[in-house]
């Protein structure tokens, strides 16, 4: 089987606001299963998945998807949502997290028509003040998600669900952290090549399992993990290897050929990995060079900003100039694609503490998010200066029902010119 990972990692984020951490910081993995009401250990896939409130959000309604348990019987956190039937701009989820850490956050959706609707929803989703995917569906029974790296500077990320045009209710599945198996908790989708529609080749495709596991990582960002790189696919002639995808990006990809064959040698195996829009033109490959150690060694190639169009295919092919015995050889592809969206400014780190002092101290905990990014709560007014930071210039907490006194956080709020 080659495996084949095609990565919706659309955006390297940073999160730049501060808030007050009251609860301890995400260390390792911690996987959330919205709307479920207990913590539970998933059977099939030993995930520990915890409730999403209150811990992580307080707004929000649980919901059940009786459809989930027929469609997806081996993904337990599809069973339950939390949706979103207020009129309030943004709805966020609040995590801590370790200042100056890389997370990879990944939201993932199934709406198994659990509300009755007679459309499909549509929604937002944003990472911190940045509006990062657009959630549509194209049927009521397929799952998406979206996964993204996170570079925080500070102890708080938040995930939002925001409504677009269509006034749909937002709503969500579940939401992942760091897994321990794959430092970037990426999917790997397996792919045979006798029924598949992403590989052909001009001759029988052949599988290959290694007889030892491939090893130790030494690939960019990671590498990919042991169980992926142990198995691929080769043939004697062309493989071409087919993207999905139905629209145009740019794109970055890591190919991986580790050596499988045991019998194999320094001139068995050399071809061409031809990649369209790539600046190299065709790249010969051969598992013993390139930095690469031989049999059962983990050996890749990379390539950055790399233009795609629907329709063009990357192709494998033998070297014809030298006498190999062996053909190409594919083990597993990941590609992630590149955004181009600016990431937007967010609220300056001391008006951001003081309305979370102020929303603490003031029963506001509900309005959850960055308080001016991607929309500002409807109580504030923010503005950017001739040096593009972001303040908070107006307050209005008229009929918001505040308990307890007023905040003295209120003083920190330097722009402030209207309460």
């Amino acid at each position: 089987m080659l495996t084949l990972l095609i990565a919706v990692l659309e955006a390297l984020v940073c999160t730049l606001s501060s808030a007050p951490g009251v609860w301890a910081q995400i260390q390792g993995s911690v996987f959330v299963d919205c709307g479920s009401v207990a913590r539970y250990v998933d059977s099939i896939t030993n995930i520990s998945w915890v409730p999403d409130a209150p811990d992580y959000i307080t707004t929000g309604v649980n919901g059940y998807v009786p459809s989930a348990s027929s469609i997806y019987p081996n993904f337990s956190e599809f069973t339950t949502v939390r949706y979103f039937p207020d009129t309030r701009a943004k709805n966020c989820y609040s995590f801590p997290v370790m200042p100056n850490s890389t997370y990879l956050i990944r939201g993932t959706f199934f709406y198994g028509n659990y509300d009755n609707g007679t459309t499909l929803p549509s929604f937002q989703m944003a990472i911190d003040g940045t509006i990062v995917a657009n959630v549509t569906f194209d049927n009521a029974a397929i799952f998406v998600y979206y996964e993204f790296m996170v570079a925080s500077v500070s102890n708080v990320t938040f995930l939002c669900l925001l409504r677009d045009s269509s006034n749909s209710v937002p709503f969500i599945s579940a939401i992942s952290f760091l897994h321990p198996d794959d430092e970037f908790d990426r999917y790997w989708f397996p792919i045979q090549g006798s029924n598949s529609t992403f590989i052909q080749s001009t001759s029988p495709l052949q599988s290959l399992v290694a007889s030892k596991i491939v090893g130790p990582k030494n690939g960019l960002w990671g590498g990919a993990p042991e169980t992926v790189m142990d198995t691929a696919l080769t043939s004697s002639g062309n493989i071409t290897i087919t993207f999905p995808d139905d629209y145009s990006y740019h794109y970055i990809l890591l190919f991986y050929y580790p050596e499988l064959n045991s019998t194999a040698n320094a001139s068995s195996r050399n071809f061409y990995l031809e990649v369209p829009g790539s600046s190299y033109g065709p790249v010969l490959l051969n598992p013993y060079s390139n930095s690469s150690r031989g049999v059962f060694r983990p050996v890749e190639v990379f390539y950055s900003e790399v233009p795609y169009t629907p329709g063009t295919d990357i192709v494998l092919y033998p070297d014809q100039t030298v006498s190999s015995p062996l053909g190409p050889i594919a083990n597993a592809l990941e590609t992630w694609e590149m955004s181009t969206n600016p990431m937007a400014t967010m609220t300056n780190n001391q008006d951001a503490i003081a309305i979370e002092e102020i929303k603490s101290s003031m029963n506001l905990t509900d309005w959850t998010g960055d308080p001016c990014v991607p929309v500002p709560h409807p109580w504030v007014a923010c503005s950017t200066d001739m040096n593009s930071v972001l303040s908070i210039t107006a307050v209005n907490l008229s009929g918001y029902n505040l308990t307890g006194p007023i905040s003295p956080s209120f003083g920190n709020l330097q722009s402030l010119t209207s309460l």
